[in-house]
């Protein structure tokens, strides 16, 4: 007997098989050949009943038993229909393929193991996965970027910006000022500076008044319009804040990181205010020293 005859024969034994099962599985469904429904005794006439009591009894005549009519006969089955053998691993796999509308080749990145159905659905939900735009859950933070050069040197170029201003105004414009005043008496800078710590600047022949703030102001308008335009120090959120920001819309990202940045330029305001009156404090002191 060939291949082909014996997997005929195989499969015709398999559909009859299954045919004897679904008839005796119809039959019990049905209660037939069940030996408690064949021997039913109809209730007798005389005995009292809830529709007697009630009044609502109808007098039917008893339908008459009839004898089984024997094990119903097996399902016809069309010459089309196949039994749950009749493919092979390779036929259900490109039936898998096209009911996903993949490639008939498996993915690249799946080994031999993932190659059946539940490899090809775990191959759409990771093409799924990266075609999403929010990030995956479980991505792995980015370590923060190494502070900048310019980083590491901004609050000594801050520092030596406001004490630079500070000694120009203090040891070049003063004492221009200070001569352009007519009667004014010959005095060193250090002494006028000295006189602060004991006597009132607004008293005549003492240092003079400048538009200093002006200058500071538009020192400070200069350092930090550098720092935004060139981008050498960017903002850095806290850790939390950074680990969040990646979820958030892009205008949530967007407003979030303006305030920092106005944040930190507020705060380098009050730090370079605070080296500003320092330095006054250390020029009045060293003054005093040097006019002795």
């Amino acid at each position: 007997m060939s291949s082909a005859a014996a997997r005929e024969a195989r499969r015709k034994a398999i559909l009859s098989r299954g045919s004897d099962r679904l008839s005796k599985l119809t039959s019990s469904a049905r209660g037939e050949n069940h030996p408690a429904y064949t021997n039913i005794e109809p209730p007798t006439r005389n005995a009292p009943t809830m529709e007697s009591f009630v009044g609502e009894e109808s007098i039917m005549p008893t339908p008459p038993i009839r004898p089984d009519d024997g094990p119903t006969p097996p399902l016809q089955k069309s010459s089309n229909e196949t039994g749950p053998t009749a493919w092979s691993v390779e036929e259900q796999q490109e039936f898998m393929r096209a009911l996903m509308n993949a490639e008939p080749r498996i993915p690249p990145g799946l080994g031999d193991g993932e190659g059946g159905p539940g490899g090809e659905l775990a191959a759409m939900m990771k093409m799924m996965g990266a075609d999403s735009q929010m990030p995956p859950p479980m991505t792995q933070a980015q370590p923060p970027a190494a502070p900048s050069l310019y980083s590491k040197l901004r609050p000594l170029v801050h520092l030596l910006a406001s004490w630079s201003l500070l000694s120009f105004f203090a040891f070049s414009l003063e004492p221009q000022a200070y001569a352009s005043q007519p009667g004014s008496q010959v005095s060193s800078v250090w002494d006028r500076w000295a006189e602060l710590g004991w006597r009132s600047a607004k008293e005549p022949f003492g240092v003079q008044p400048l538009p200093f703030f002006w200058a500071f102001v538009t020192l400070q308008l200069v350092l930090h319009s550098f720092q935004i335009f060139t981008r050498l120090d960017p903002v850095r959120p806290p850790t939390l804040l950074a680990l969040a920001l990646p979820y958030l819309p892009p205008t949530a990202r967007s407003v979030i990181t303006n305030v920092l940045v106005y944040v930190r330029m507020f705060g380098m305001l009050v730090d370079d205010l605070a080296i500003l009156i320092f330095g006054i404090g250390l020029l009045i002191w060293a003054s005093s020293w040097v006019s002795i």
